[in-house]
């Protein structure tokens, strides 16, 4: 098991660090750091995430969606692809990016809209309308945990095998 993650991102935001720690403390139980410094990133001899357009040769690289970094409320076009026969949100098209979707974002959506599926009106039964929700048609918050699975156990055997 890694004993900690540094991550790189040009950017942080109240929704950065929601989903970092989310992920990494909550989820996976791993410490982590970000930092906003390129140079002191490419310097750290641990286990490396680079969320950022910038391509690092020894860390895993996720290319981001611009989500993570606005700060204000705005629609998003939500877009999905199949990955490993599930249906995930914000592809992401650079071959050289380890997903071809942005897993922090796609994970900050579904979080997020499960939650306001309690905020949904009330049927007429006096039960929550769930299925009205995208998220709910779409994608369940199942497959993106079983995502993070993944992912958790890729960064934690990623230095030994060098993936």
């Amino acid at each position: 098991m890694c004993d900690m993650i540094f991550i790189y991102t040009p950017k942080i935001t109240k929704r950065v660090e929601y989903i970092f720690k989310l992920f990494f403390k909550q989820l996976l139980n791993i410490e982590y750091e970000i930092t906003l410094k390129p140079e002191i990133f490419k310097q750290y001899n641990g286990v490396k995430i680079n969320y950022s357009n910038q391509r690092f040769e020894d860390s895993l690289n996720f290319q981001p969606v611009d989500l993570l970094f606005k700060t204000g409320i705005d629609s998003q076009e939500l877009k999905t692809i199949v990955y490993k026969g599930q249906k995930v949100f914000f592809p992401v098209y650079d071959p050289k990016s380890n997903l071809p979707f942005d897993p922090f974002a796609a994970a900050f959506t579904s979080f997020r809209a499960t939650k306001s599926i309690f905020l949904i009106k009330r049927n007429r039964f006096g039960r929550f309308d769930a299925p009205e929700s995208f998220s709910f048609q779409q994608i369940s918050l199942i497959n993106h945990l079983s995502i993070f699975g993944l992912i958790g156990f890729v960064i934690c055997c990623w230095k030994n095998s060098q993936i």
